[in-house]
């Protein structure tokens, strides 16, 4: 999380810890690449009630090109975990 003080002095901390454990049954990368995202998307649906501040922008930022590319896409495109996850990932920042 990025603030500003009053004095315009900028302070950039992490806003939560992600961990993720694989599951055991064999899952594709791109499924256990797109859950990240997933999880931040839930942060970004209500980030306001969790500060006593004012939001003045969300961002959500990854360096996955696969991952990018396929919220880009339709959900109908992918298998099923991974378009319902997309779905969400799409409701949430759009």
């Amino acid at each position: 999380m990025r603030t500003t003080d009053c004095n315009n002095n900028t302070a950039c901390k992490p806003l939560c810890p992600i961990s993720n454990v694989a599951r055991l049954k064999k899952l594709t990368k791109l499924s256990l690449e797109i859950c990240a995202p997933r999880f931040l998307s839930n942060l970004y649906k209500n980030p306001i009630g969790a500060f006593n501040k004012t939001v003045n922008g969300f961002y959500i930022w990854t360096d996955n090109s696969i991952v990018i590319r396929c919220v880009k896409v339709s959900p109908k495109k992918w298998k099923i975990f991974v378009g319902n996850i997309v779905a969400l990932i799409q409701e949430a920042i759009c």
